[in-house]
Parts: structure tokens; C-alpha cells; sequence
């Protein structure tokens, strides 16, 4: 998906785009939901950042409300493949990507993903916050190391700085969010 929309950034940028609004929506909805409203939104090198207002009532509504920017883009998948039966097109199939890849890469449980909230969320539930906090720790480890392994591959393989620098801007996004959190 990032290859097609670096090639021809131009085409398939509505497309990339789409995606991302649908699950920052699907999050926004799952916090209405859950009955909070939103502070404050904003964007940056990884993507939007929700501030929700007040707290979550509940480690399952953090949950939701994580899990829902993924399964937004889950729904956007389908609708591709629907349309793309009656419609096939180029722009289909880059937005059927654009959703599998931010569906995918938000879950996977990088510090300050959501894929780390939702860990968190469902561990914390059942086994306390201090042991949530260690398996984020342990996951967050895990999942940096093998992004910037998956980083290196690909500069390697496909000669293509770009792509490597967009996986390696999420992963220096990712820790200096954590490393600013426990700093301050």
C-alpha cells in the first residue's frame, strides 16, 4: 500500500487518506459509545492522536475504543472488496490495503499504538495494572525490535529509503512518546 502510494502518490492518496479518517472514526464512535466525549485531536508523524475527555469507565471501554480504529478499517476492507466486485478499479484495491495496513500496524502493540492500549486494557482487566504494565513494557520491546528488524529488511531488499523512513519515523515516534512519558 505504501509502495503503490509512493509510486503514484497523487492517485492514491484520497485513498490512504480514506482510510485513515475511517479509523479515527471508528474511534470516535466507539468513545461515544462508551460515553465520553472527545478533549482534543491531534496529528501526528504516526498518525491522530485522541485525547478523550475525563476518563474511560472501564478497562473495556479503553479497550473498545482501541480496538474500534482497527475494526473501522476492517469494515472499510469489506466495503472495498463489495465495491470493487461492481467496480474494479486501481483506487479499490489501494484502499482495501490502506485499511488492512493501518488495521494491522495499529494493532500491533508498539508504545503509544493502540495496539499497546488494547493489550493493556484486556491484561488489566484480568490480571491487575501492574501486570498489564510489564506485558506492555515486554510487547512494546518486542514489537519495536521487530519493526526496525522489518525496517532494515526492507532498505536492504527494496533499495527504497522512503518506505524505510516512514517505519522508522513510527518507531522514534512511538519512543520518544514513551520515553517522554516517563521522563516527565
Amino acid at each position: 500500500m505504501i509502495l503503490l502510494f509512493l509510486m503514484n502518490p497523487d492517485r492514491y492518496f484520497f485513498c490512504v487518506l480514506s482510510a485513515a479518517a475511517i479509523h479515527e472514526a471508528g474511534h470516535l464512535a466507539a468513545a461515544r459509545a462508551a460515553g465520553t466525549g472527545i478533549a482534543e485531536m491531534r496529528l501526528g508523524i504516526s498518525g491522530a492522536v485522541i485525547i478523550p475527555e475525563g476518563s474511560m469507565s472501564s478497562y473495556g471501554s479503553d479497550a473498545a475504543v482501541a480496538f474500534w480504529g482497527a475494526g473501522a478499517n476492517i469494515l472499510g476492507m469489506i466495503a472495498a472488496a463489495l465495491i470493487y466486485r461492481v467496480c474494479p478499479c486501481p483506487e479499490m484495491i489501494c484502499f482495501f490495503f490502506a485499511n488492512l495496513f493501518l488495521g494491522a500496524f495499529n494493532l500491533v502493540p508498539a508504545p503509544g499504538s493502540d495496539g499497546s492500549l488494547l493489550l493493556y486494557s484486556l491484561v488489566a482487566a484480568r490480571r491487575g495494572q501492574e501486570r498489564a504494565e510489564r506485558v506492555r513494557e515486554k510487547a512494546g520491546r518486542i514489537s519495536l525490535a521487530l519493526t526496525a528488524a522489518f525496517s532494515l529488511w526492507l532498505l536492504l531488499e527494496l533499495k527504497n529509503a522512503s518506505v524505510t523512513l516512514i517505519l522508522l519515523g513510527h518507531i522514534t515516534d512511538a519512543l520518544s512518546s514513551r520515553f517522554g512519558r516517563r521522563s516527565s
